[in-house]
């Protein structure tokens, strides 16, 4: 029986030991949060640190935080992955979560996709909404594991009804888009506003965006301003972009052209490429204020350095008329070209009569028609009439002077006014036959979306 009691007695011992050790560890915590909250990141280390080598999981996953983000010491990838591992081992959510977006960006570990998704996975079924949240993105997007629409909803949804605002946002876009969801715009701008309410700048940005167009709510312009200052404020570079764009045509509040150049430069500054050029043009037109070469080809070079196929068009023709900077025709030819690999129709039109003159490159007859053709079956009405102008002198292709009368006729009917007088003197030149020959002509090229044209 002594026996006994003796056993009682050491377990309930041990028991009350444990108590007291785990109110003391509370204890150590509460006293770890006061210092870092007052700043003391060094008095927090010393409490953190051996709870963690002890095998504490909270206080590795906060040594793991800390070590990420150079908190207190400097940023030390590997041993934040160390001590996330250690917290993730032992089934702390956040730390697996943590651990997986450390190996999705090869941070303190070799990138590994599907290793991230495994640790998502462990984190997402304890319910943790960030490893939710990023699980169904990886879904999403096949990184790392097979795209499954379907999964990636109803993970990000469950991220989302617990209140994470990335993924209500993300979740918004959904409904919106249609990606694996029926498109919904009243729930793509109920979701947008759940994240908005926390201040998520992107969310706000895209719920003003549906304000202005009127799509998911009543079209309101005033309000999509409000909401696009909200966000700019914020430091969203797309609402900047979108508030000097409102700013700029009074769309749901005063024109304010000042405004707008302050809002694009401060987009400019964010790396968005369209208020580069939207400055650019702003002072090569002189919208409000002085025309300003210098200052056009400042900001239409850097939005041209990013690819932006209408700012290399535009620098081009700086280059190509010495506007605000040296005469340059291999220059203009250079971002012509880019510009017209894109696509852009103007550029193909400018680039090809750069090769009929012989303007900053040799002078090529067939790469101008191979142009101009490019322009016009995007229904360039200058590719119309300098195709025209190749027919009715035989340049490059065969004399024609019932194709010059079509492309003209096209070319006017297109808001060409230019070339009236020259159609009109074509007209009388003309047969009854060769007249009719035309007007088929051009009838066929329109209908058939400028590809029976009689190409060359």
């Amino acid at each position: 029986m002594d026996r006994f009691f003796k056993i009682i007695a050491a377990v309930f011992s041990f028991v009350v030991l444990v108590a007291f050790s785990t109110m003391a560890m509370a204890q150590n915590f509460d006293d770890i949060i006061k210092a870092y909250s007052a700043g003391d990141y060094e008095t927090a280390l010393e409490g953190l640190r051996p709870l963690a080598e002890q095998g504490n999981a909270r206080a590795q996953y906060n040594l793991g935080v800390m070590n990420e983000k150079g908190i207190g010491m400097q940023v030390n990838p590997e041993r934040s992955v160390f001590w996330y591992r250690k917290a993730a081992e032992q089934g702390h959510a956040n730390a697996q979560n943590n651990l997986g977006l450390m190996y999705k960006r090869g941070l303190g570990v070799e990138r590994d996709a599907g290793e991230a998704v495994r640790w998502y996975r462990l984190s997402a079924e304890q319910g943790n909404a960030l490893g939710q949240f990023n699980l169904g993105r990886s879904l999403a997007s096949g990184e790392g594991v097979e795209r499954d629409m379907e999964a990636a909803i109803r993970y990000i949804s469950a991220s989302a009804e617990q209140g994470y605002d990335m993924a209500q946002n993300a979740l918004g876009s959904f409904y919106q888009s249609g990606d694996g969801v029926e498109p919904d715009m009243e729930a793509a701008a109920g979701w947008y506003g759940k994240a908005a309410e926390q201040g998520n700048v992107t969310a706000i940005n895209n719920l003003a965006v549906m304000y202005a167009l009127g799509v998911g709510v009543e079209k309101d312009p005033a309000m999509a301003a409000r909401l696009y200052r909200e966000a700019a404020d914020g430091g969203n570079s797309r609402s900047q972009l979108n508030l000097a764009n409102a700013l700029m045509d009074g769309l749901g509040v005063e024109r304010n052209v000042e405004e707008a150049i302050a809002w694009y430069q401060r987009a400019a500054q964010g790396g968005m490429v369209d208020a580069k050029f939207n400055l650019g043009l702003i002072y090569l037109r002189g919208m409000g204020v002085e025309v300003d070469f210098r200052q056009a080809g400042r900001w239409l070079q850097e939005a041209a350095e990013q690819g932006h196929a209408r700012a290399q068009f535009n620098l081009g023709l700086l280059y190509e008329n010495g506007a605000g900077t040296a005469r340059n025709l291999e220059e203009a030819v250079r971002l012509y070209s880019l510009a017209a690999e894109q696509g852009l129709s103007d550029a193909q039109v400018q680039l090809a009569i750069s090769y009929y003159g012989g303007k900053g490159v040799e002078k090529d007859f067939s790469r101008a028609y191979e142009l101009f053709r490019m322009a016009a079956e995007q229904g360039n009405a200058r590719a119309f009439g300098s195709l025209g102008i190749m027919y009715l002198q035989g340049d490059g292709v065969e004399r024609d002077g019932v194709k010059a009368h079509m492309w003209w006729s096209i070319a006017v009917a297109n808001g060409n006014e230019r070339l009236t007088r020259n159609l009109e003197f074509a007209t009388s030149q003309m047969s009854p036959e060769q007249l009719s020959a035309s007007r088929a002509m051009a009838q066929a090229c329109v209908s058939s979306d400028f590809e029976d044209c009689g190409w060359e």
